[in-house]
């Protein structure tokens, strides 16, 4: 399981139209993987042909 928190602090430039400019925001989020495993298990007979 993991958390992730990302904080960014707004920001101005200047330089007429071509200038940018940002809020600052939060973004909180959690991530967590399922993990399966599976197995199968097959048995030969005599003529050694695989049985499942």
């Amino acid at each position: 399981m993991a958390y992730v928190n990302l904080h960014t602090d707004g920001f101005a430039e200047s330089g007429g139209l071509a200038a940018l400019h940002s809020r600052g925001g939060d973004t909180a989020t959690t991530f967590s993987d399922l993990g399966l495993r599976g197995s199968a298990r097959g048995w030969t007979c005599m003529s050694h042909r695989a049985l499942f």
